[in-house]
């Protein structure tokens, strides 16, 4: 089992850059084989851009729900960036 960190700009890639993220890991590491971590700041930060105007602020509104879609496959968790580097 491989585990993926998820900063910022992967969660906006699929808007920003037509790139669907969680489909490149099942490509690169196997078909649900790459279990994702979401720090809280990410989200954090996510939200502040999310309450601008633009694409910065759709593709973080995506970016914010990308993650709760895939906790549902049981693929992703939440962590308190604390938690991360302890």
């Amino acid at each position: 089992m491989v585990v993926v960190g998820m900063d910022t700009n992967a969660l906006m890639m699929p808007v920003e850059c037509d790139i669907r993220v969680f489909d490149e890991l099942d490509r690169l590491f196997g078909r649900d084989l790459a279990d994702t971590v979401v720090p809280s700041a990410v989200l954090d930060e996510l939200d502040d851009l999310a309450g601008g105007h633009g694409e910065a602020a759709t593709a973080a509104s995506v970016g914010k729900i990308l993650p709760s879609a895939v906790v549902s496959s049981k693929r992703t968790s939440h962590m308190p960036t604390t938690q991360l580097w302890s």
